[in-house]
């Protein structure tokens, strides 16, 4: 089983290759789903288009934009939620909203 997080994050430039490598990463065979959580801790996961378009794991399953590939997998562990760019489902972070710390 592998764990997606933000020091094993992938990155590469040729969209064959992404999606090779992002199933290889998640373990998953292609035609099945990505992962839109970490399977260790239920880490919401994001990818990331390479005109930094946010994908959430139901579309990246999907995604053939081979013009803007999908560059990019990590956690999305803390912020705003983000909105996917194929779907516009709301893209939680796992530990929520930023809080502003007063000092």
């Amino acid at each position: 089983m592998f764990v997606l997080s933000s020091d094993n994050a992938m990155s590469c430039n040729d969209a064959l290759a992404v999606s090779d490598k992002v199933y290889a990463m998640m373990g998953v065979e292609r035609g099945h789903s990505l992962p839109s959580y970490t399977s260790i801790g239920s880490y919401t996961i994001v990818y990331l288009t390479a005109h930094d378009e946010t994908v959430c794991g139901k579309c990246a399953t999907r995604y053939d934009d081979d013009s803007d590939p999908i560059t990019f997998a990590s956690t999305y562990d803390e912020g705003d939620s983000l909105y996917c760019a194929v779907c516009e489902g709301e893209i939680e972070s796992s530990y929520g909203p930023l809080e502003n710390e007063e000092g």
